[in-house]
């Protein structure tokens, strides 16, 4: 059998079919798949081409009213320019332009504010919205409420180091005798009975270094009035007034155990009560043979009452004979007349040694010291 000859350009004969569109062989045939290839490429050129925008379409003018045309980087660079140069400035050496309702600002810092035409209440500031991933506020943030979740909850022990959903760190604060406030509350206006309430921290009183005072609730009003209240260190609670329960009882004028006084003066006791009664009581050894029937005698109480007290004396001597110890109050007597808030007066009877020895009186007084 003769043998086919490979096809030429010039001959029919055998050839190998190819899909590519890329070789330039010509002893290869193309396939219809290589057609539908190429025609792709062409259509997809084709579409290409006609977004292309001729240089006879572009235009440089800043005041052209064609919609045949197109705007170059040029143009829109003048125009920006133009624009820039005829925007106002305001107070912050800033410019502005104003869109409807609304006036936009753009800052020498490079940051928009975006303002309330009307109001000039703003809402928008790109330096001053703050994240809420976290962020640092240099300035007063005001606001209408905080809502915030629990955070820094744990042991009492572990609250040094924990944080919490308000919180203020001052590591510097070493002046001494300084109040740092933590949260406060103003009410009211000045001169209209304005008053100002904060719950914060004293650092430390007098000489030295050390923990601070406490922690302190101030209260100021508009005139300078300032009341204190503060929980010490010690655990001590100190209170710029009067502490009442809830039924008006008065930690001022509760009994305290100090209320309480005695004193010893010489034979005379003393003791004072909070609601200002005061006794006194006085013992005096009485020499035999030396009590002649109503002579007045008058001593000076160690402390003076405040009026003339109730006095009641009492005397007894030690028999003689057997040495048992006999009342011999009916002998001695309280002369009211002659005594003053100052002085007891009293009178006694006729006391004689050969029958009684070691006569001993003692008077009781009961009077006020306040």
């Amino acid at each position: 059998m003769t043998e086919i000859a490979r096809a030429t350009l010039t001959q029919y004969g055998l050839t190998q079919l190819y899909t590519g569109y890329d070789s330039q062989r010509e002893d290869l045939a193309l396939t219809p798949k290589t057609a539908f290839l190429l025609k792709q490429l062409i259509n997809s050129n084709t579409r290409a081409l006609g977004n292309v925008i001729l240089n006879s379409k572009k235009s440089d003018a800043v005041n052209s009213n064609s919609s045949d045309t197109v705007a170059t980087s040029k143009a829109v660079k003048t125009a920006y320019d133009l624009a820039n140069a005829a925007l106002p400035l305001n107070n912050e050496g800033s410019k502005s332009v104003v869109i409807g309702n609304y006036n936009f600002v753009f800052q020498t810092d490079g940051n928009l504010v975006i303002a309330n035409k009307a109001t000039n209440e703003v809402l928008y500031a790109a330096n001053r919205w703050v994240s809420k991933l976290g962020d640092t506020i240099t300035g007063i943030l005001r606001t209408s409420g905080i809502v915030s979740s629990q955070f820094g909850f744990g042991s009492y022990a572990q609250q040094y180091t924990s944080g919490a959903p308000f919180m203020v760190e001052e590591t510097n604060a070493n002046q001494k005798d300084t109040y740092y406030p933590i949260a406060k509350g103003r009410f009211r206006k000045q001169g209209q009975y304005g008053t100002a309430v904060s719950f914060g921290y004293t650092t430390k009183q007098g000489n030295g270094d050390g923990f601070g005072t406490g922690i302190t609730i101030n209260l100021i009003e508009d005139n300078g009035a300032v009341k204190n209240w503060l929980f010490q260190h010690s655990g001590d609670f100190v209170s710029a007034g009067d502490v009442k329960s809830s039924s008006g009882k008065s930690l001022n004028t509760a009994v305290q155990f100090s209320d309480f006084q005695y004193q010893k003066i010489g034979n005379f006791e003393i003791r004072r009560y909070p609601d200002g009664t005061m006794i006194q009581i006085f013992a005096v050894n009485v020499k035999e043979n030396q009590l002649t029937t109503n002579q007045m005698k008058k001593f000076n109480w160690a402390v003076a009452f405040v009026e003339k007290p109730m006095v009641w004396v009492t005397a007894n001597a030690t028999d003689n004979a057997n040495g048992a110890q006999v009342d011999i109050g009916a002998l001695a007597g309280i002369v009211i007349s002659d005594c003053t808030p100052a002085i007891c007066a009293y009178r006694t009877g006729e006391i004689w040694g050969d029958k009684n020895h070691n006569p001993t009186m003692q008077f009781l007084a009961i009077g006020r010291w306040k």
